[in-house]
């Protein structure tokens, strides 16, 4: 049914088969599903860094400064950067989240 195709299972199957999900909001859900799974996949700090980036990100996006399709951007380039972070405590982690929305803040300016 359509209503099946809208949640977040629906994209992650397509994701982890390869397959497209339909309609642009689908084609977003499902880059950034993959975005989440590496992010994932990654050691250390990967996913802080991927969560700060993204609210950077999808703020942006919310405040009208860039594009639904920009979010997916503004993430890859930002994890593009992500220098490798091992966490052994709570101050790191803050740091790390600070320093991925600085990376992230640049990147939605060279947008614009």
């Amino acid at each position: 049914p359509p209503s099946e195709r809208n949640g977040p299972a629906y994209f992650l199957d397509c994701v982890r088969s390869g397959r497209a999900p339909s309609g642009l909001v689908g084609v977003g859900v499902a880059l950034a599903a993959q975005q989440i799974l590496e992010a994932g996949r990654m050691a250390g700090g990967a996913p802080c860094w991927f969560n700060a980036a993204n609210e950077v990100a999808v703020a942006s996006f919310l405040e009208g400064g860039i594009g639904w399709r920009q979010i997916y951007d503004v993430v890859a380039a930002s994890m593009a950067a992500y220098p490798g972070a091992d966490l052994a405590s709570v101050d790191q982690v803050v740091e790390l989240d600070r320093e991925a929305r600085v990376v992230a803040r640049k990147v939605v300016g060279s947008l614009g």
